[in-house]
């Protein structure tokens, strides 16, 4: 099977980017705007977007700290884990200065919920599920007349993309 990895051109992210400032949301829909946004300028996995907490956004530091991510149980049930994927997962990212923006509204949007989660489903009173997210993605992406295969992973990779083209060797971004 063919494991090649796909990023964004920068034609394709700058669309992405322009369908995502303009998107009009309905009353009561998730805004996933906010966790493509950290997936794209800070390389998290979307389960460990979804799994972060107010407190894991650490401006004083200039990090998020990633300690958690959103799983599926044997049984499809969305639940957050109580660690990352892997244990080089546990880690502080530098918060990029466009983020700022974005994760101050999202701390001042942020709703009491079961999980303390920053981000969550509040239609189903659970986290938000990567599944969900792709569905998201897929639709801005037609919007935007981007034609991609697989999901908005395809946002981590364009941000490892975009750190290796700038200088940032691939042995730094893997940790």
């Amino acid at each position: 099977q063919d494991k090649s990895v796909n990023a964004f051109t920068l034609e394709e992210e700058k669309a992405f980017l322009t369908a995502l400032s303009e998107l009009k949301l309905n009353k009561n829909a998730i805004d996933y705007r906010p966790l493509f946004y950290i997936e794209l300028f800070a390389g998290l996995r979307m389960g460990e977007i979804c799994a972060l907490t107010p407190k894991d956004i650490d401006f004083i530091n200039g990090v998020i700290h990633v300690r958690n991510t959103v799983t599926r149980g044997i049984d499809y049930e969305i639940k957050l884990g109580n660690t990352t994927k892997t244990h080089k997962g546990i880690r502080d990212v530098p918060i990029n200065s466009c983020l700022v923006p974005v994760l101050k509204k999202a701390l001042s949007n942020y709703r009491k919920n079961d999980d303390n989660l920053l981000f969550y489903n509040f239609k189903s009173n659970r986290p938000i599920s990567t599944q969900q997210a792709n569905s998201a993605f897929s639709r801005i992406c037609k919007k935007a007349n981007i034609n991609v295969s697989g999901g908005q992973h395809l946002l981590r990779h364009t941000f490892a993309t975009r750190a290796i083209e700038s200088g940032v060797s691939a042995n730094v971004l893997k940790n």
